[in-house]
């Protein structure tokens, strides 16, 4: 009797376990997916911004990028890197203008 006491409980242990397991590994998964489509969304946003630059509309460039100060672009063209908004925001203008 004492025996399969301890084996019982011994089973509902490692039942448990495994079960915190499985959860823990669902929404590590879950987590991994949803980050995944986040990055996916984001750069769909980018390069349909950019393809609307290359028509003359800065805008939707301009409404997802960062605006800070340390913001950098290296930009097709080449050259140096350009850091910060003003410096960016006009390289966007200037690479719309352009209507590539």
């Amino acid at each position: 009797m004492k025996k399969s006491s301890i084996l019982c409980g011994v089973i509902i242990i490692a039942s448990f376990i495994l079960s915190a397991c499985n959860s823990k590994n669902a929404d590590e998964q879950g987590s991994k997916d949803k980050t995944e489509q986040e990055l996916r969304d984001t750069n769909n946003q980018f390069y349909t911004a950019l393809n609307v630059m290359f028509t003359g509309n800065v805008k939707p460039m301009n409404e997802i990028w960062s605006h800070s100060n340390d913001v950098t672009d290296l930009g097709p063209f080449g050259g140096d890197r350009l850091v910060g908004w003003k410096a960016v925001g006009a390289e966007f203008q200037r690479e719309a203008d352009l209507k590539l």
